[in-house]
């Protein structure tokens, strides 16, 4: 690899593409910015609509697939739709884009991926819900499937005839069924910034043109009672947007996004009512109009079961906390910040080119301690299964804990050990370069050193901070313990550590609610 930049004095290529300078801009958003929430909700976006760990899908496609979720997280869902599929990145990710019409003589059929999961995944799932996200059940007391092997095929249709922004303009006229119309171009014919940043273009002779039967709106069985007729000669954006706005308008759909969304936000086990009431507020925002996400997560962070004491000690209440939010919970109630400007850690040397510096180490690549950083997931299924459930006493009881489908042996170990480096290493004795302002991230315990000498009033706040005021009260008193034992002379800095070391590893610090 080459760089494309000059070399600068500090020895960092900040404007090179890399997944390095990517990540210390989402960590610098996400601890600094003023939208939280919007950053947060877009955390979750990006765990329900996944673009994953791929190689062949470019930083700067990730980037511009995360701008428009970042934009998108109080929009409306339907143009958010939009957005996605005619994304590269989700084109590249889930194969649709470069998709063709079906050829006769070799027996090629369009790709059915993104059509699969734009359904399984993104919007109405795979069964037929009531309107509080409970299963609707047939007369023989099975759930109703939403859609069938034939839907799937004939979406795929729908989804034909999408490339590259630049390609060729005589594409648009070449025979059909060409290899030209590639997933894997002549790259050297376009231009590198314009292919990845721009929507994909429709490119008329590839599409399939023929009358498709996809997903009905109407909920019951057989699927085929009553399919959505898309008819045939349409241009591939007049069969996208009914196809899409069939999904967005599906009676799943809003209780379908809306209980993932609680999950996300709130608690891994929402009630039905608690779905019902966000679900209606996806069906009508109160002004008429669908899909309003800023309503949605309104709803859902206002509701009862997100506000009330009365709902704290039910059973299945609250959720595990994702690894990675664990640390940027933690880096900002310590305020963290970035002496260089750069939320990265620790450098070394890079033998590419000797006496320079590259980003490497916990912040620059986080997904090594974590198991998790925003689009990097091994699958579209996400990191974890919104639907996994612990062997033993929770699946027994009909409960699901996603996150702690990542939470094996060795994240337990990695995560708690990496809030300790953080917490007492020393960066003067880290290698760093030769001048200039420190690489390391810096925690500042100012808000807590007032409470230093008073350890019932520390561990009160440690417990309202980190764990929302809800630290189990054998946990509260194993931590009043030990900063009650601390030798007189210890230091307030001391103290403070080693009061948040208790607190951030306990499992009332893993947990929220």
């Amino acid at each position: 690899t080459t760089y494309p930049n000059p070399p600068r004095s500090d020895g960092i290529d900040y404007f090179y593409y890399t997944h390095w300078n990517w990540h210390a801009g989402w960590w610098k958003l996400v601890l600094t910015s003023e939208d939280q929430l919007r950053q947060r909700v877009a955390f979750a976006l990006s765990e329900l609509l996944v673009v994953g760990n791929l190689s062949s899908i470019p930083v700067k496609a990730k980037v511009r697939y995360y701008d428009h979720l970042v934009s998108g997280a109080f929009g409306n869902f339907r143009k958010l739709l939009d957005d996605v599929t005619l994304s590269p990145a989700m084109g590249t990710w889930l194969s649709h884009r470069a998709n063709q019409k079906a050829n006769p003589v070799t027996g090629t059929a369009p790709d059915e991926n993104y059509a699969r999961e734009v359904m399984q995944l993104f919007t109405i799932g795979l069964v037929q819900l009531q309107p509080d996200g409970t299963l609707m059940l047939d007369s023989t007391g099975q759930p109703i499937p939403t859609y069938n092997q034939a839907m799937v095929s004939e979406l795929a249709k729908v989804l034909t005839g999408w490339q590259f922004a630049d390609f060729p303009d005589t594409l648009t006229s070449v025979p059909q069924f060409t290899s030209q119309f590639s997933p894997d171009p002549d790259t050297t014919l376009l231009s590198d910034s314009f292919t990845w940043l721009q929507p994909m273009r429709y490119y008329d002779a590839f599409h399939d043109k023929t009358a498709k039967r996809i997903v009905s709106l109407q909920q019951k069985a057989p699927l085929e009672a009553q399919p959505t007729i898309i008819p045939a000669g349409q241009t591939g954006p007049q069969d996208l947007k009914t196809a899409l706005d069939t999904l967005f308008n599906h009676p799943n759909t809003g209780p379908f996004i809306s209980r993932h969304l609680i999950k996300f936000l709130v608690t891994s086990n929402p009630s039905p009512g608690y779905v019902y009431r966000v679900a209606q507020k996806f069906a009508d925002d109160g002004t008429g109009t669908r899909g309003n996400l800023g309503a949605v997560v309104r709803a859902i962070l206002t509701d009862y079961e997100a506000r009330s004491p009365a709902v704290l000690n039910n059973i299945g209440y609250g959720k595990i906390k994702e690894p990675l939010l664990r640390f940027s919970a933690f880096f900002r109630a310590l305020n963290a910040s970035a002496p260089n400007g750069r939320f990265m850690d620790s450098y070394f040397t890079d033998p590419r080119a000797p006496g320079r510096y590259v980003p490497l180490g916990f912040m620059s690549f986080p997904i090594n301690q974590t198991g998790q950083m925003p689009l990097y997931s091994r699958s579209v299924f996400n990191f974890f299964s919104p639907t996994y459930s612990p062997p033993g006493a929770m699946a027994a009881a009909g409960l699901v804990a996603p996150e702690l489908e990542i939470t094996d042996g060795s994240y337990s170990i990695s995560i708690p050990n990496t809030f300790v480096d953080f917490l007492y290493r020393d960066v003067t004795k880290l290698p760093a370069p030769a001048s200039g302002p420190s690489p390391f991230i810096v925690l500042d315990y100012s808000a807590f050193i007032p409470n230093a000498q008073n350890p019932a009033a520390l561990t009160d706040q440690l417990n309202l901070i980190f764990c929302g005021g809800q630290m189990a009260a054998s946990t509260r008193a194993q931590i009043l313990s030990a900063l009650q034992a601390m030798a007189a002379g210890t230091s307030d800095r001391e103290r403070v550590q080693i009061g948040l070391h208790l607190t951030v590893v306990s499992p009332s610090g893993a947990t929220q609610k």
